[in-house]
């Protein structure tokens, strides 16, 4: 009777034992799944906002050109109407006026969208690496957990799905610059 008594208290020591371990490796694994996703979450704004960022300077090149295109027209007109005095100074008004606006374009678009996203993108680089290290660190305990005893042993043993996780590595491609001229 004794013995059953006490290979009952061993089989229920072990469950809980075994069942604090699944219960450990399973919730640093959620810990971990949940740092990947914030990682995801901020590098996809990063790419929104370069994208965004794209889009601005994009306008501005057009606007420009437009502006430029204009102005070379009314330059060309006004020359044509150096007869007529009146046509003359309304075209040489409207140099002006134009050329004002094209002055005033860059310092528009680039303070209130150029400036703006491009703070907005060191912000997001500075997440991301928090992000990163926060997921790494998730990594590591898990595969801490995983590797030590009794928690590997067990899970090795007992739960084949625990399976030790990669760090987030930067890859040649994110060492490199991002190509604005031809970013897609």
């Amino acid at each position: 009777m004794d013995l059953i008594v006490f290979l009952l208290i061993i089989g229920a020591v072990f469950g809980f034992l075994v069942s604090k371990i699944y219960n450990s490796l399973n919730s640093l694994e959620g810990r971990v799944k949940r740092n990947l996703s914030g990682v995801d979450v901020v590098l996809e704004e990063r790419h929104n906002t370069i994208k965004k960022l794209k889009a601005v300077v994009t306008q501005e090149k057009k606007n420009l050109r437009e502006q430029f295109e204009r102005l070379a027209d009314l330059i060309e007109h006004s020359g044509a109407s150096k007869g007529n005095p009146k046509e003359y100074f309304e075209t040489e008004n409207k140099i002006s006026l134009i050329w004002t606006q094209t002055l005033e374009l860059p310092e528009i678009q680039q303070v209130k969208g150029f400036e703006k996203l491009s703070d907005s993108i060191i912000d997001i680089e500075q997440e991301i690496s928090a992000a990163r290290r926060t997921y790494n660190a998730s990594v590591e305990r898990f595969n801490n957990e995983l590797g030590s005893f009794p928690s590997g042993f067990v899970a090795q043993l007992l739960f084949k799905r625990f399976e030790s996780k990669e760090f987030f590595k930067a890859t040649e491609q994110t060492r490199k610059d991002v190509d604005l001229e031809n970013w897609s």
